[in-house]
């Protein structure tokens, strides 16, 4: 039983490998975020603040969505008659936290590298609704 889940999971995890790493992203920013060092400058805290977001608070929200993002992942993959449902509202939560978060962003004014980042994981998003619909 386990190996065939395994078989499962690995037979669709290159069509989704997307999926997966923008579940890692979630995951590891809000492990940033809640690292003992404050991970973003004034400017974006401030802006974040102004929304009703800490840095702790966003860091425990992107740290639980990126693991229950991993979670379903793990078993849609597993499920052998699988349903887009669960990949298309991850993938549009996360289309939201992206833009969020990179508007919040836009909005401070300071050119970063969050430019190379945030907006592409909202567009890596808008790819994934489209590849699980």
């Amino acid at each position: 039983m386990t190996v065939s889940v395994l078989v499962q999971i690995r037979e669709r995890f290159s069509g989704r490998i997307l999926e997966w790493y923008v579940a890692a992203q979630l995951l590891l920013w809000g492990v940033i975020l809640l690292a003992p060092e404050q991970a973003m400058s004034e400017a974006s805290s401030r802006a974040f603040a102004q929304a009703g977001f800490s840095e702790d608070r966003l860091g425990t929200l992107m740290l639980l969505l990126g693991a229950v993002r991993f979670c379903a992942l793990i078993v849609n993959g597993a499920v052998p008659n699988v349903t887009p449902f669960v990949r298309i509202g991850g993938a549009y939560i996360g289309c939201g936290i992206w833009f969020f978060i990179s508007v919040n962003l836009f909005t401070t004014g300071h050119v970063g590298t969050w430019i190379a980042a945030w907006p592409m994981a909202f567009i890596a998003e808008f790819i994934n609704i489209y590849r699980a619909s």
